[in-house]
């Protein structure tokens, strides 16, 4: 977290120890279809 702390410039009497993204990705992804049939099992 030092890098954090550096990065936005904060005092070393505050300690940050949480982050979270926010935003938008940078690239868009394609959906892709993990449907396998072969994993679903019925039991009657």
């Amino acid at each position: 977290m030092d890098h954090v702390r550096k990065v936005l410039d904060l005092p070393e009497t505050v300690e940050p120890f949480s982050l979270f993204p926010v935003g938008y990705p940078a690239e868009g992804r394609t959906q892709e279809d993990r449907y396998d049939e072969d994993r679903v099992h019925f039991i009657e």
